[in-house]
């Protein structure tokens, strides 16, 4: 990772421990806080599936082991986003002041449990807590995303993956295009836009031409940094 931040120019990134099942001998949460403690060009989040018991309990922990975030991605946890089970641990997240970084976009299992429209009811019933919509729902779900952002001043446009048509030589299904990029910013502003790498899935190429991308964007210099990292520093309350 720290290659690959020297190579593309990135001086500080979110960074995210395996899931969980491909480490089951190891709390691969305290692993990667363990691992970042001395590092601090990184900003650890903590991968945790919210319908499990003792979750709340395991969030506390991961936040007083200085990790300041949660991805989690449905399908792979087989996790329904509105699941009830879950409503205790958006609660804790909130009151903590963690933000909750959903995957979204077609990727296997049930539809109907993770299409981004069901962020809605999350984003309403706790509206201080920080959701970032990674991806925009893929380009079979960004109208549903779009419309969660738009409805929502606590919801973020992470925009992950979605500036090039291609990647490795398929289709990608999370493309969006700049045309919609500049749509997402005429709707909810500036202010609510991330842009992020997927390392390692996406190479260091992939992620100099995104870059080259937002920056050559008709837009000012103050709002390419903003998607560039200023957000995301102002939501994790990091030094602008």
């Amino acid at each position: 990772m720290k290659s690959y931040m020297k190579e593309t120019g990135i001086s500080k990134a979110v960074i995210f421990p395996p899931f969980p099942h491909f480490c089951k001998k190891i709390d691969t949460n305290a692993w990667l806080a363990e691992q970042i403690k001395n590092e601090p060009q990184f900003i650890g989040f903590a991968n945790i599936d919210p319908k499990q018991v003792d979750s709340v309990q395991k969030l506390k922990k991961t936040f007083e082991s200085g990790l300041r975030g949660v991805k989690i991605h449905p399908p792979i946890l087989k996790t329904r986003i509105d699941d009830r089970r879950n409503f205790c641990f958006y609660e804790k997240a909130e009151e903590l002041g963690l933000p909750i970084l959903f995957h979204t976009g077609v990727h296997g299992w049930e539809l109907e449990s993770y299409r981004p429209l069901l962020i809605d009811k999350i984003a309403q019933t706790f509206p201080e807590l920080n959701i970032i919509i990674e991806h925009l729902g893929g380009e079979a779900f960004f109208n549903e995303a779009l419309a969660v952002l738009q409805n929502n001043s606590n919801t973020y446009a992470g925009i992950t993956t979605t500036l090039l048509p291609i990647l490795e030589s398929e289709w990608n299904p999370w493309y969006q295009g700049t045309e919609r990029i500049k749509m997402v910013l005429r709707q909810i502003g500036e202010n609510r836009v991330i842009y992020g790498t997927d390392f390692p899935y996406n190479d260091a190429a992939i992620t100099h031409r995104e870059i080259e991308i937002i920056k050559n964007l008709e837009l000012n210099n103050e709002t390419k940094n903003k998607i560039l990292g200023g957000n995301l520093k102002k939501l994790l309350r990091l030094p602008l």
